[in-house]
């Protein structure tokens, strides 16, 4: 049987992006011994008659949810960030997407790293796949149902994610629960200058744990410091004359290895996923560092086989620390 994997690789300094593709590469081999074939074929380093071909030969075809977002925004543009605009033009892309619609090989789609705040997806164009491979099949908590105090404002929005959650659900499409990808090259790291971090987003649930660990004489890793540089990279980088899709590349990835660091340096790091309990990669990454996980648990914790008190400490984040 062969397998062939789109995706649209966009920058390699982006780590949530390499992460799947370097994860799917070292289980080829494996699935070789078995007769089963995998063909990864990065859209922009090829032509359209190239994946044409590669399609037409494919028994089973998997696109990754880039080249999904590329294509199927609601309003009819890429959306306008650097992540996710192309390198090749909205319509070789959504050329791409047609080829592997018309396709008679079982189509899946593969939500790697994506959360879900999916409003510059147009999610219905899902149901044209044979199967769905994402990060969420255990249901996020309600909005309603979440604690005053862990909510935060974006639960009310239009990008509701537990209305993309039972969109995506109703679209009748079989579907598959995935784990986050972790760098092996990262596991082990042993350089701990500090005793905490809380990295990530400013959940109302991690400004508690904030609070919580600020009022202790624990060290705290200079995670914010990191952050407060990020912010300045607009006005730094647009004086020297950089375009803004370059200066947003560089935000993104200078944020993801600050909290990647501070991560690293530091003896424990808290994770949570909001108050809606997602199963964010943080909770993979931790330990992959040496790090002890200290977790405000997300909806499935322990499927995953997390054990409180033997590799994590489970909390709330009133109590963090």
């Amino acid at each position: 049987m062969k397998v062939s994997f789109f995706y649209a690789k966009i920058d390699v300094s982006l780590e949530n992006m390499m992460l799947l593709y370097n994860g799917i590469a070292q289980r080829i081999k494996a699935l070789e011994d078995v007769g089963i074939f995998i063909n990864l074929v990065d859209v922009n380093a090829h032509d359209l008659e190239f994946v044409s071909r590669v399609v037409k030969e494919s028994d089973v075809v998997l696109v990754d949810a880039m080249i999904i977002g590329l294509v199927s925004h609601p309003w009819g543009k890429v959306p306008n960030n650097a992540v996710a605009k192309g390198i090749k033009g909205f319509s070789y892309y959504l050329d791409v997407y047609k080829l592997v619609l018309e396709s008679s090989a079982c189509k899946i789609f593969f939500a790697r790293a994506i959360d879900l705040h999916w409003h510059d997806i147009n999610i219905p164009s899902l149901k044209h796949f044979d199967a769905i491979f994402w990060l969420y099949e255990k249901r996020p908590q309600d909005p309603q149902s979440v604690p005053e105090q862990y909510q935060d404002s974006w639960f009310f929005e239009h990008e509701n994610p537990l209305d993309v959650w039972n969109t995506v659900t109703s679209l009748g499409v079989p579907r598959a629960d995935i784990a986050h990808c972790i760098n092996p090259e990262h596991a082990k790291k042993d350089r701990k200058f500090f005793d905490y971090t809380i990295s990530g987003c400013n959940y109302a649930t991690r400004l508690l744990a904030r609070k919580s660990l600020g009022e202790t004489n624990l060290r705290k890793a200079p995670y914010d410091i990191g952050e407060f540089f990020a912010s300045q990279f607009p006005q730094y980088f647009s004086k020297l004359g950089f375009s803004a899709d370059s200066i947003n590349k560089k935000y993104i990835g200078f944020r993801q290895l600050n909290y990647r660091k501070m991560i690293e340096y530091s003896h424990v790091a808290f994770a949570c996923g909001s108050g809606l309990g997602y199963p964010v990669r943080k909770f993979f990454q931790i330990p992959n560092y040496s790090t002890l996980l200290l977790a405000h648990p997300c909806v499935g914790f322990r499927d995953f086989g997390f054990v409180d008190g033997e590799n994590c400490l489970e909390t709330i984040p009133e109590e963090a620390g």
